[in-house]
C-alpha cells in the first residue's frame, strides 16, 4: 500500500504528460519557505521602524536588504532547482512571493495612502460616495473619473461592508495583484505546457521594476491588469486545436472574453490599448500560421477591444486623447530630425543601485535573446509562443526610451509593467532549458545552481533598486521637500482637513506637488497643477494676476519648508517649468511675499504652512 501511495503522483503526472522532474513534492518545502519569508518581512518592518524613528542610516538599509533577500532567495532556490516543483507547489511559491511583497508595501504605510496617485484615486472614490454619481471632475487627476472601474468597485465594497475606503481599496488591490500573477502563471503554463516555465516566468515578472510597490498601489491600472491576462487566456483557450477538450464550453469562454475586455476598457486606458496591440499581433501570427477558422477568434476579439475602447473614448472619456497627447508628442520629438541631443537618463542614488540595475538590464537582455532562440529553434512555435516572442522584443526599444526621455526611468518603468508579460515568458523558456541541460558532474550541477540562484536574487535586487520607492525614500522617515511618500506629513494633512472644515469643498487652490494630492484627497479642494509663477516670482505683478484670473485661483497653499532644500524628486510643482533650471531652493522671501499684501487674508497659519485668501487681489492695485 505504501509503495502504491508513493508511486501514485508519478503515475498521475505521466498520464498528464508531466516530466519526471515535475513530480509533486511534500508541502513541507512550501511551509519552510513561508517561514523564512516571514522572517524577511519581520526584518523589513524593523528597518521601517528605524526609519520612522529617525535612524534611516546604512544599518537600517542593510536590514531592509537582508529582509528582501530572505523573502526571495528560498523561493528562487526552489523554483530554479533541477527537480521542478509540482503545479500546486510552484503556484504556491509564486503566490507567496506576491503576498510577501504586498505585505512589504502595506507595512510601509499601514494606516493611510501616501503616494500621490493613490490619494488622487481616493478623491475620485470619495466623490462617488458623496455624490452617488460617476464622472465627477477631479482636478488633481482629471483622467481618473473617466475610467471609474477601480473607484466604483471600491465604493461599492465600502458601502456594503462599512469598511473605510482605505481598507476596501487595500483588499481589492491585494486580490487583484495576486490574481494577476496567478493568471499570468496560467497563461505561461498554457503556452509552454510546463510548470517550470510557468513558475520561472512568474519569478521573472516579479523582477519588473514596478512590481513590488507601484504595481500594487491603489491605482486603476492594477485592477485592469488581471482582466488583460484573462482576455489573453480566453483567446488561447478558444484557439486550441479543434479536437482538444479545452475547446469545450466555447460559449463560456466567449462570455469571459467579452466581460474582460469591457472591464479593462472602463478601468484603464493603456491596459486596453496594450490588449488591442497583443490581439492584433496574435491575429497576424494566426493569419500566417493557422487555418482561417482559427483566425476568427483573434480577429473578433480585436474588433471587440477596438470597438469598446473607441466607444468609451468617444462617449465617456473624450479627454483621454488630450491626456495622452503630451507624452506621445514628447516621445516623438526625441526622434525628430532636429531633436536636441540628450544625455542619458541614469538612475540617481548610490553606486550600488546603479550596478544592480545594470546587472538586471544586461541579464534580461541576454536571457531574452537566448530564450527567443530556444523557442524558435526548439520547435516550440505555437501561435501564442510566437506572438509572445515577437512582443517580447519591445523590451529593447523600451531600454532606449529609458535613455532618450528626460523622465525615462518613470516611463520605462510603467512600460515594463506590460512589456514584462511576454518578456518574462521568453526569458523563462530559456532559463528552463539551461536548468534542464544534462551535466555529468555533480559539482558542476551545484555550481550552476548557485550561479542561477545568485543571478536571480541579484536581478530581483536590481528591480527594487531601480523601481519604487526611490532610494531617498526606500525607508519611511522625516519630511522631504518635493518628495512623494516622504512628503506626506501631519502638518500637511491637518492643513488639508482645516481647508475642508473651514472653506468647504471645490475651492481653486494653488499648491506645490507634495501637498497637492493631500489637499485634493483630505481637503476635497480643486487644485491647479501649474501655479509655479505664484511661488517662484519675488513679486506679485501683472503676470501673476493674469494667471490667477485664467485659472480662477482663490487660495494659495504655501509650504514654507520648500525653502529648505531642492526637491528630491526634481520638481516643486506638478507642472514645473523650472524643472531643468533649479540650482537652489526657492528663497523664503518669495514664499512670504504675500504677508501684509493689500487684498490678501491669511486664514490659516501653522508656522510651516500658510493658506492665503487671494480674493482681494482682484481689486487691489
Amino acid at each position: 500500500m505504501t509503495m502504491v501511495g508513493r508511486r501514485a503522483p508519478q503515475a498521475q503526472s505521466m498520464r498528464l504528460g508531466v516530466s519526471k522532474d515535475e513530480v509533486e513534492r511534500p508541502w513541507r518545502s512550501l511551509s519552510t519557505v513561508a517561514l523564512i519569508s516571514a522572517l524577511g518581512l519581520l526584518a523589513i518592518n524593523l528597518a521601517f521602524w528605524a526609519g520612522r524613528a529617525g535612524h534611516e542610516g546604512p544599518a537600517a538599509a542593510a536590514v531592509y536588504w537582508v529582509g528582501q533577500l530572505l523573502i526571495v532567495t528560498p523561493i528562487a532556490v526552489r523554483l530554479l532547482s533541477r527537480r521542478a516543483p509540482s503545479y500546486t507547489e510552484s503556484l504556491g511559491l509564486v503566490s507567496l512571493l506576491v503576498i510577501a511583497e504586498y505585505a512589504v508595501k502595506f507595512c510601509y504605510t499601514p494606516l493611510m495612502w501616501t503616494f500621490p496617485d493613490e490619494l488622487e484615486h481616493w478623491r475620485s472614490t470619495e466623490d462617488i460616495l458623496q455624490t452617488g454619481h460617476l464622472f465627477t471632475v477631479n482636478y488633481s487627476l482629471p483622467i481618473s473619473p473617466d475610467y471609474p472601474g477601480l473607484e466604483n468597485v471600491t465604493a461599492a465594497l465600502s458601502s456594503i461592508t462599512g469598511l473605510s475606503v482605505f481598507a476596501s481599496g487595500m483588499v481589492i488591490i491585494g486580490v487583484a495583484h495576486l490574481l494577476f500573477v496567478a493568471l499570468l502563471y496560467a497563461v505561461f503554463h498554457k503556452l509552454s505546457g510546463s510548470t517550470r516555465v510557468a513558475a520561472i516566468g512568474a519569478l521573472i515578472y516579479a523582477m519588473s521594476p514596478h512590481f513590488a510597490f507601484f504595481d500594487s498601489m491603489f491605482i486603476y491600472q492594477v485592477l485592469a491588469l488581471p482582466f488583460l491576462v484573462v482576455a489573453i487566456y480566453a483567446v488561447l483557450r478558444l484557439t486550441s486545436p479543434r479536437d482538444s477538450p479545452e475547446r469545450q464550453r466555447r460559449a463560456g469562454w466567449w462570455v469571459v472574453l467579452v466581460l474582460s475586455v469591457v472591464t479593462a476598457t472602463v478601468t484603464h486606458h493603456m491596459t486596453t490599448y496594450v490588449l488591442a496591440a497583443l490581439l492584433a499581433l496574435f491575429a497576424t501570427v494566426t493569419a500566417i500560421r493557422a487555418h482561417w477558422r482559427t483566425l476568427r477568434v483573434p480577429v473578433l476579439a480585436l474588433g471587440l477591444t477596438v470597438a469598446a475602447a473607441a466607444a468609451w473614448v468617444l462617449f465617456a472619456a473624450p479627454s483621454t486623447l488630450s491626456y495622452l497627447a503630451p507624452n506621445i508628442i514628447d516621445l516623438a520629438g526625441h526622434f525628430a530630425p532636429n531633436a536636441p541631443s540628450l544625455s542619458p537618463s541614469l538612475p540617481a542614488g548610490p553606486m550600488g543601485n546603479h550596478v544592480l540595475v545594470l546587472i538586471l538590464i544586461a541579464a534580461l537582455a541576454v536571457l531574452l535573446a537566448y530564450g527567443a532562440a530556444r523557442i524558435w529553434r526548439g520547435g516550440h512555435r505555437g501561435i501564442g509562443s510566437i506572438t509572445f516572442l515577437i512582443a517580447s522584443l519591445s523590451f529593447y526599444p523600451v531600454l532606449v526610451l529609458r535613455l532618450v526621455s528626460y523622465n525615462g526611468a518613470e516611463r520605462a518603468g510603467r512600460a515594463f509593467t506590460f512589456v514584462f508579460i511576454p518578456a518574462a515568458y521568453v526569458v523563462a523558456f530559456g532559463v528552463a532549458h539551461l536548468i534542464r541541460k544534462p551535466s555529468r558532474s555533480t559539482a558542476r550541477k551545484r555550481v550552476g545552481g548557485l550561479i542561477a540562484v545568485g543571478l536571480a536574487v541579484t536581478m530581483f535586487a536590481g528591480s527594487i533598486a531601480g523601481g519604487w520607492p526611490p532610494y531617498w525614500e526606500m525607508l519611511p522617515g522625516a519630511y522631504q521637500v518635493g518628495g512623494f511618500e516622504r512628503s506626506v506629513s501631519p502638518e500637511g494633512i491637518a492643513a488639508a482637513n482645516w481647508a475642508l472644515a473651514a472653506l468647504g469643498t471645490g475651492n481653486r487652490f494653488g499648491v506645490d506637488i507634495s501637498n497637492a494630492a493631500l489637499l485634493a484627497a483630505y481637503g476635497r479642494q480643486d487644485t491647479v497643477r501649474n501655479a509655479s509663477t505664484l511661488y517662484y516670482s519675488p513679486t506679485f505683478g501683472p503676470e501673476q494676476r493674469a494667471y490667477m484670473a485664467s485659472e480662477s485661483v482663490r487660495y494659495l497653499f504655501v509650504d514654507r519648508r520648500l525653502a529648505q532644500s531642492l526637491p528630491v524628486s526634481g520638481s516643486y510643482f506638478p507642472v514645473d517649468p523650472e524643472i531643468s533650471h533649479l540650482t537652489k531652493p526657492i528663497p523664503l522671501k518669495n514664499l512670504d511675499k504675500y504677508v501684509g499684501m493689500a487684498g490678501v487674508d491669511r486664514p490659516f497659519d501653522s508656522g510651516d504652512i500658510v493658506i492665503y485668501d487671494l480674493k482681494g487681489l482682484g481689486n487691489a492695485h
